[in-house]
C-alpha cells in the first residue's frame, strides 16, 4: 500500500512555511514513516533550512525538487510564493 502526504503553506518565514507543509503531511499519513518525498518552493525561501526541517522531521527520507515561479496543489491551490511538500509511505 502506498499512502501520500500533501502540505502547502504560504508564509513569509521559511520555517513557519515548512513547518505547516510538514504538519499538513503527518496528520495525512497519520503515523506513517514516509521513505520519499518531492518539494517544490518559490526562490525567496532559504532552501537549506526548508531541507533540514524536512530532513529533521522525517529521518531517512530521501528527497528530491526544484525551485518554481509559481506552485498549485490540489489542497490549496496556486501560488505564486508557498512550500509544497509530497510525501510517500509505502509498506
Amino acid at each position: 500500500m502506498i499512502r501520500v502526504g500533501l502540505g502547502q503553506s504560504e508564509h513569509i518565514d521559511t520555517r513557519s512555511a515548512v513547518e505547516s507543509a510538514i504538519s499538513q503531511c503527518r496528520q495525512q499519513l497519520a503515523g506513517a514513516q514516509p521513505r520519499a518525498g518531492i518539494v517544490f518552493a518559490g526562490v525567496n525561501f532559504d532552501h537549506q533550512l526548508m531541507l533540514d526541517e524536512i530532513r529533521n522531521r522525517f529521518p531517512g527520507i530521501n528527497i528530491i525538487g526544484c525551485t518554481t515561479a509559481g506552485e498549485f496543489s490540489s489542497s490549496h491551490g496556486f501560488s505564486d510564493d508557498s512550500i509544497i511538500l509530497m510525501v510517500f509511505y509505502s509498506d
